[in-house]
C-alpha cells in the first residue's frame, strides 16, 4: 500500500467509528445546551462529565442542571434542588458527582448521576474544608486533590468510607 491509499483507508475507519458511536463533526462551536434561555438569571459556576451527560452547577438557582451530550440545543433539567451556592463539581470513581457549596452545616456531598438523592458529608463544614478553587478525584486512590489557592497549597483528602477526612 502506498501512503494515499492508507491516508483512505484510514479516514474510511474513522467514518466508521464516528457513524457507529454516533459522533458529529463539528467544524465551528455549536450550543449544546443553552441554560441562559431558561433561566435567565442563572450563574453558571462550574460543569463535569459523566456517563454520556454534563453536570451544570448554577449558585445563583442553588442547583445542578444535567444535559445530555448527544444532541444539540438541549433544555437543562434541574437534576439536583436544595444546594447552597454549589461552585465546583467532581467526577468520582463510579462516575458519581461529588460537589462542594456553600451549605454551612456540610459544604461536601455526592448525587448519583442515574439517582438524584443527595448525599452530604456531615464532617465537611466551610469551617473544616476551606474554599478550594477547584478539585480532582484520582481514580487510582479515589483520594480527593483540593486546590487552595489563597494559600497555594494542594490538598490531599484520603477516602474514609463513603466519605472523606476532614481538616484543611
Amino acid at each position: 500500500l502506498i501512503k494515499s491509499d492508507l491516508d483512505d483507508l484510514l479516514q474510511k475507519i474513522s467514518g466508521s467509528q464516528d457513524t457507529l458511536l454516533s459522533i458529529e463533526a463539528v467544524n465551528e462551536p455549536k450550543i449544546l445546551v443553552d441554560v441562559g434561555r431558561s433561566f435567565p438569571d442563572a450563574n453558571l459556576t462550574d460543569i463535569v462529565y459523566s456517563n454520556g451527560a454534563l453536570f451544570i452547577s448554577d449558585s445563583a438557582r442553588n442547583v445542578i442542571y444535567r444535559s445530555p451530550t448527544n444532541t444539540l440545543d438541549n433544555r437543562p433539567e434541574t437534576y439536583i434542588t436544595g444546594l447552597v451556592q454549589p461552585y465546583i463539581l467532581v467526577r468520582d470513581t463510579s462516575g458519581d458527582i461529588v460537589f462542594y457549596d456553600n451549605d454551612t452545616s456540610s459544604s461536601l456531598g455526592r448525587f448519583g448521576i442515574n439517582d438524584p438523592a443527595l448525599t452530604r458529608f456531615g464532617q465537611l463544614s466551610p469551617s473544616n474544608i476551606g474554599k478550594p478553587a477547584e478539585s480532582v478525584i484520582f481514580e487510582g486512590n479515589g483520594a480527593l486533590y483540593e486546590l487552595k489557592s489563597n494559600n497555594r497549597q494542594i490538598f490531599k483528602r484520603d477516602r474514609s468510607g463513603d466519605t472523606f477526612v476532614g481538616g484543611g
